[in-house]
């Protein structure tokens, strides 16, 4: 997140409206981009688009969107993690001109991997050629944009950046609504197709305009799977665990085929989309706080650490940064807890206001109260891995996989009443957890800092 923070550094200076909500604003799109505006998206083609089709067809295309974020944030996982800390690493040796290299290089694998992996699985669909070819292209589309995503941190236009995806979510929107008319299921996906080749080329153009080609592409970044195995672990299988109960309840007796092997469950599924929603402010908040305020303070205590500072004044740079931290932490409680709150409170209205029925209301605030702890997951598993603890990042990503399959299981053996308890508890017992690991890791920071050091 460096090339993030600096920007970020630099708008939060001038203190004025307008660059607060374009901060915000900046936050929100690089900490959820295409997941939050693909969700307004299809919001957007279900009201406008989609009433004129038949209710199979419609079925078919958000379930294919909803595999498509899914598996390929699942396989992307893989390397998301190693391909920015190759990245930063870097930067920190101020070899920029790595970066156009070794993007070509990430997204040459990523590319190919998906490409075979997303033929392989879509071969078994009973959907026509054109429509598995389509399928297949947004598949590798939508795992290109997440690596863009990954090296947004080598661009500092993000107004530009802002601008690609309302252009790219434009257009997926204006050509699927044309093109479903005359070409029904089929032209739906090629006009949502097209919009995300534009943003995905857009998101490219961002990276290479802004430093040069270097020799071209480089594979120097699968050292690194080697080097630092912890960090493919913890991202895939955090990746795997935020999508493991929908799985489940997808394929469930309670589970709702669709079309082939493309299953749905409602409303465990929309009562989650919707729950994610209410977190991401908060979260849009915490990067805000933690890139700015916190990063300062973060760097002043290793910078002391690293001109031989006396150990008095290494606790106190300590101290300074842990009071901003909780600083941060407390603004993020205080917010996320009035949304929380007020979306439960709220829910009948809300579930109502989008015409689902009332009784689906309890699945629905669940779901919020385990957002608030995902998000306090989340933000836990960013600061393990600020320090550099990828062995904690590892312990809590397979905990919450696991608790969250085993959990899911048992929510379902229990019957409606107790749908969205399993990822709940899942996510709050890994966050309590995390919360011990890591504050033992903090007291003991010097210690875990020098011992980790190559001797000699």
């Amino acid at each position: 997140m460096a090339g993030i923070g600096f920007r970020l550094r630099e708008m939060a200076q001038r203190k004025t409206f307008a660059e607060w909500l374009k901060l915000y604003t900046y936050s929100a799109v690089i900490f959820s981009g295409p997941w939050l505006i693909s969700i307004l998206g299809l919001a957007a083609l279900s009201i406008f688009a989609m009433p004129s089709m038949q209710d199979r067809d419609v079925r078919v295309f958000t379930v294919t969107i909803v595999y498509i974020y899914c598996f390929s944030l699942i396989t992307t996982g893989l390397l998301q993690l190693v391909a920015t800390r190759y990245v930063s690493d870097q930067f920190y040796l101020r070899n920029p001109d790595a970066v156009v290299p070794t993007f070509v290089g990430v997204l040459v694998v990523t590319i190919l991997v998906q490409t075979v992996t997303g033929a392989i699985a879509l071969y078994f669909a009973d959907l026509s050629f054109l429509y598995k070819m389509t399928a297949l292209g947004l598949y590798v589309s939508v795992s290109v944009i997440w690596v863009d995503m990954l090296f947004l941190s080598a661009t500092k236009d993000y107004a530009n950046i802002v601008i690609a995806f309302a252009l790219g979510y434009l257009t997926s929107f204006l050509l699927s609504q044309l093109l479903s008319v005359f070409f029904g299921l089929d032209g739906l996906a090629i006009g949502f197709l097209i919009g995300q080749v534009l943003l995905m080329s857009l998101l490219m153009h961002r990276v290479f305009a802004e430093y040069h080609f270097g020799e071209g592409f480089s594979f120097e970044f699968l050292t690194y799977f080697k080097r630092f195995p912890a960090l493919a672990i913890s991202g895939c299988a955090y990746n795997t665990a935020i999508w493991i109960d929908k799985i489940l309840f997808w394929y469930s007796d309670t589970g709702v085929p669709i079309h082939s092997y493309f299953r749905t469950h409602f409303p465990y599924d929309s009562a989650m989309f919707i729950a994610y929603v209410t977190i991401l402010p908060t979260l849009a908040i915490f990067l805000l706080r933690i890139e700015t305020d916190f990063y300062l303070r973060y760097k002043n205590y290793y910078g002391t650490i690293l001109q031989k500072a006396p150990l008095a004044l290494i606790l106190q740079r300590k101290a300074e940064m842990m009071g901003v931290l909780r600083q941060a932490l407390k603004a993020v409680l205080i917010w996320q807890g009035v949304v929380t709150m007020g979306s439960f409170l709220l829910m009948p209205f809300l579930v109502s206001l989008m015409g689902i029925d009332p009784a689906d209301t309890p699945v629905f605030r669940v779901a919020t109260i385990g957002s608030f702890f995902h998000g306090g997951l989340l933000i836990l598993l960013i600061l393990v891995l600020y320090f550099d603890f990828r062995g904690s990042a590892v312990i809590l990503s397979l905990l919450f996989l696991v608790l969250n399959v085993v959990l899911t299981l048992i929510s379902l053996r229990l019957g409606p009443a107790f749908y969205g308890f399993g990822y709940t508890l899942a996510c709050a017992i890994t966050l309590a957890v995390g919360f011990f690991i890591f504050n033992n890791r903090i007291k003991n920071l010097e210690y875990l800092t020098f011992m980790r050091q190559p001797v000699g």
